[in-house]
């Protein structure tokens, strides 16, 4: 079941995604993230996006404008 501690997990997961340098791996990390994230009611997800844009747009900053463009597909 979706928790708290899944959430806040996932936030030191987008961290260690951040130190890997395989892109596929990257993007399998990603759809994990994106997973706990539909995971949460559309009808809260105006309340919760902006925590995981938060946590994985460091990631796409720092992985360069392929996986920028993948964590927004995901986004949408």
């Amino acid at each position: 079941p979706l928790s708290q501690d899944k959430v806040d997990l996932a936030k030191d997961f987008a961290k260690y995604l951040e130190k890997l340098n395989d892109l596929n791996k990257i993007k399998t990390g990603i759809d994990h993230i994106m997973k706990l994230r539909n995971q949460i009611p559309s009808s809260y997800r105006q309340y919760v996006d902006p925590m995981f844009n938060q946590m994985l747009l460091p990631l796409g900053k720092s992985k360069g404008e392929d996986i920028m463009n993948y964590i927004e597909k995901s986004m949408e």
